[in-house]
């Protein structure tokens, strides 16, 4: 049974378009989707290391970039 209040350790695996629009066009430094199709989510700041399973700490990644950034924090 999942413990109240806590966090959900992974992101629900299909967000409503509204959600992920946001996190593509919120707050990225990085160039997103650079010309590709295939793209990740990606948590700003891991849930592990104290980031949420928000819009505001989800960006979307190509491929590359994606392993580029691996679990740094910016």
């Amino acid at each position: 049974m999942p413990q109240v209040g806590k966090p959900p350790r992974r992101l629900p695996s299909g967000h409503p378009a509204p959600f992920v629009l946001e996190a593509a066009t919120s707050h990225s430094s990085r160039p997103s989707l650079p010309g590709r199709s295939t793209h990740r989510r990606d948590l700003l700041v891991t849930v592990a290391l104290g980031g949420g399973n928000t819009a505001r700490n989800i960006e979307l990644l190509c491929e590359s970039c994606n392993r580029e950034k691996g679990a740094r924090i910016r």
